[in-house]
């Protein structure tokens, strides 16, 4: 008879298992334009993001591809499955009567499984196209980054429960060191962003609020653009420091984007603009 721990860990590989399933077709996600009307019709459309990767991946996948072209594919599909996460996230808010602070800040939680199975498809694809293209340049800053992206992004999609049996936990971290000690201010200091939202998001013993607000601090000193001022703010209202992340989030809702979050730049200081409307004062 298995010891209890022993018994607990193996109903848990076996419950991972079965909720794991198998993974979607890249293909058949991108023939899909995302199934979420939003309300939001001034933003950027799935459909439009799923048009360029499916470009990005032609172009990838031809014979003599380069280093380049692999980069680009990770990025476009890396856009096409945030572009979902942002649409979905920001029609759940415009759906509540009277959303809180703490639903805006929460509104990437509780998104549907279907929207979650395109999300990890799309990611892990992107993840494993910077990987190839690692394997002909490891120095490759724009590989490294799109890497540790679409790695984070494929755990948020898998959650806490999967991510945690299948070690991507780890991998984030060890993606995301390996593009900071890179280049910690490329693209918009993108590396250093990437490290404090993880650091402040993850479960104990990843995460480290107290460090997260260091390194995000850092990326506004080096890149004062939306994103970086949004998750300083997010950062700092997690340690309960309301007045200094109202500051960071009004910032966020004047600032522009850099270059490699342009495109969602629309989505971003609208989920701003909605944390300084609700926060208190």
């Amino acid at each position: 008879m298995p010891r209890p721990e022993l018994r607990a860990a193996l109903l848990l590989c076996l419950f991972g298992a079965a909720c794991s399933g198998p993974r979607l077709a890249v293909d058949d996600v991108l023939a899909d334009d995302g199934g979420i009307e939003s309300s939001a019709t001034a933003f950027p459309s799935v459909s439009d993001f799923d048009a360029r990767a499916s470009a990005a991946r032609e172009a990838a996948t031809v014979e003599g591809a380069t280093t380049a072209e692999l980069v680009a594919a990770s990025r476009a599909l890396f856009l096409a499955a945030d572009v979902r996460v942002q649409e979905a996230a920001l029609a759940r808010l415009d759906s509540l009567e009277a959303p809180t602070l703490a639903d805006v800040l929460s509104a990437d939680e509780g998104l549907s499984s279907e929207l979650r199975a395109e999300v990890e498809a799309l990611a892990a694809e992107g993840r494993d196209l910077a990987g190839r293209a690692l394997v002909r340049d490891p120095l490759d800053e724009a590989a490294l980054l799109y890497r540790a992206i679409n790695t984070s992004l494929l755990a948020w999609a898998v959650g806490e429960s999967r991510a945690l049996l299948e070690g991507l936990g780890g991998d984030c971290k060890q993606a995301i060191r390996a593009s900071l000690e890179r280049d910690e201010s490329f693209e918009g200091a993108a590396p250093l962003r990437l490290r404090g939202r993880f650091l402040a998001k993850a479960p104990w013993p990843l995460g480290d609020k107290k460090e997260a607000v260091v390194l995000l601090r850092r990326a506004t000193e080096l890149a004062p653009v939306t994103l970086n001022w949004l998750f300083l703010g997010d950062a700092l209202e997690a340690r309960g420091e309301h007045e200094l992340a109202l500051d960071a989030w009004q910032r966020a809702a004047e600032s522009s984007s850099d270059e490699g979050s342009a495109a969602l730049g629309a989505y971003h200081r609208e989920f701003a603009r909605r944390r300084v409307e609700l926060a208190p004062r």
